[in-house]
């Protein structure tokens, strides 16, 4: 068994499991090799992992070795898996005087903080996450109608737009 996820900026998590008839499982080691390249220890239940960081993404690949009887395993293959980045609770609303409007929301992805996020439409600009994925941006819009926002992680995996619309129902006379 073994996967392989991003983690937090650009780490990945590599885990698995050996099964092995020796009674020193102590002894197993796996030698894991693609964007990440390094040896680890295997524990007296068979498992391991690593955490580390890595340049791109790929696939791994894990060949775990019996130092008691020198056999190693067939090579077991896994993607590093990465989700794309989804923008959340989008919103702009009228702020201030004349036609400021704040554009804010949240993303969602592994690694949230630091994102750029994009807009376009009757207000554009960007705005930068912070450390929980929350962004916020005031800026003149040219009217009224929709700002689409979007945003890629560290990995370049590009969220789905996200689309809010800035409209007007027109004065009220209070009683």
């Amino acid at each position: 068994m073994l996967s392989a996820a991003v983690g937090s900026g650009d780490d990945v998590n590599i885990s698995g499991h050996v099964s092995d008839f020796d009674p020193n499982a102590g002894a197993l080691s796996v030698a894991i090799s693609g964007p990440i390249t390094t040896n680890v220890a295997v524990d007296s239940a068979g498992d391991f992992s690593y955490t580390g960081p890595a340049a791109q993404l790929g696939t791994e690949q894990a060949v775990a070795t019996d130092a008691g009887t020198g056999l190693s395993s067939s090579a077991v293959q896994t993607p590093i898996e990465n989700a794309a980045p989804v923008i959340q609770n989008f919103t702009v609303s009228p702020t201030g005087n004349g036609t400021n409007v704040l554009l804010s929301g949240s993303v969602l992805d592994e690694s949230p903080a630091g994102l750029t996020v994009s807009f376009s439409g009757i207000a554009s600009g960007s705005a930068t996450t912070d450390a929980s994925g929350k962004f916020s941006f005031v800026v003149l819009a040219s009217g009224l109608g929709d700002v689409t926002a979007a945003t890629s992680d560290v990995w370049g995996a590009v969220s789905q737009p996200a689309t809010a619309t800035l409209s007007d129902s027109g004065p009220v006379v209070q009683p």
